[in-house]
């Protein structure tokens, strides 16, 4: 098997579980009782931040960069570009990388920006935390972007 095809398999089972774990995956539409606008933008709100993390955990800086608004940076870097150096490096650079996504909360919704607040456990070789993050999210096009994220509460593992 080769790299990416790897890559890809590391990508596809986490993404499914967390999908699963924060309850995104399809259910049959004669099953399923008819979902509110808010129910129904809280489960693309959930995919959209279980494919952010499966991109991570699979260590694809490329799909994990696209869940960010083109403009998004933090504050802690001077400019986007170093920004997207920095993750590219702390995506590919560690052995491994685990991700497990807890305590999902839509927190508000108005017109197209949402926040959401999530418990964010992460591991690595050599370090692990849990990070109560809230995040905002722009609707651009039909497609949930990250417009804005902060840590609440980090603990060390």
């Amino acid at each position: 098997m080769n790299t990416m095809t790897d890559r890809r398999s590391k990508f596809l089972i986490p993404l499914l579980l967390m999908l699963s774990a924060f309850g995104c995956l399809a259910q049959e539409e004669s099953a399923a009782p008819e979902l509110s606008q808010v129910a129904l933008v809280t489960q693309q709100l959930q995919k959209t931040i279980s494919t952010w993390a499966g991109a991570w955990q699979a260590q694809l800086p490329d799909p994990y960069i696209a869940h960010y608004t083109a403009d998004y940076f933090p504050g802690n870097f001077p400019n986007r570009d170093q920004w997207l150096a920095d993750r590219r490096v702390k995506l590919t650079e560690p052995a491994f990388i685990k991700i497990r996504l807890l305590d999902f909360e839509l927190v508000s919704l108005v017109e197209n920006t949402a926040s959401v607040r999530f418990t964010l456990v992460y591991e690595r070789p050599g370090y692990g935390d849990e990070t109560y993050k809230e995040m905002v999210l722009r609707n651009v096009g039909g497609e949930w972007l990250i417009e804005d994220e902060m840590n609440l509460g980090i603990k060390i593992r």
